[in-house]
């Protein structure tokens, strides 16, 4: 029984993953509205496998109201590289008080993004697999018979 709820468990991850994952690649950012933004801050900190990333935080008005964003496309927050390549890019096109090209949704200004590239079909294939896996993962914890190899089982 505890086996059950283990891949049970496990596969509704996989599950949630994919739905998440697959909400945020049907966002469609290049039929949004764009609006001048500004830079407030941009940091360089180190990221996974030896490169840097580069986080901003912009601020852009919307019919009055003013919001503030650190969302660079759907999926991140920011963008990766050598770390000489984002100090270039920090101090030429992303200083604090620059202008900047902010892509917002229409319907939620309150979302907004600075890369209005949709998400691709691999990724899009990747969420889908998730969940189909995810799924059957499900369905056999819950209907299939489900054996965890212990140490010395062959």
């Amino acid at each position: 029984m505890k086996e059950r709820v283990t891949v049970v468990i496990i596969s509704s991850v996989f599950v949630a993953i994919g739905i998440f994952g697959l909400s945020r690649s049907n966002i469609e950012p290049t039929e949004w509205l764009t609006v001048t933004g500004r830079v407030v801050d941009s940091e360089v900190l180190p990221a996974k496998g030896g490169t840097y990333a580069l986080r901003i935080k912009y601020e852009y008005e919307v019919g009055g109201s003013r919001f503030v964003s650190r969302r660079r496309n759907v999926f991140n927050e920011s963008i990766n590289g050598p770390h000489a390549y984002m100090k270039q890019l920090q101090e030429t096109d992303c200083a604090a008080g620059k202008p900047i090209v902010v892509y917002y949704d229409p319907k939620k200004p309150a979302q907004a993004v600075l890369d209005p590239t949709p998400a691709s079909a691999t990724r899009r294939f990747g969420f889908t697999i998730a969940i189909v896996f995810g799924l059957l993962g499900v369905a056999a914890g819950t209907f299939g018979r489900v054996r965890m190899r212990r140490n010395g089982d062959v």
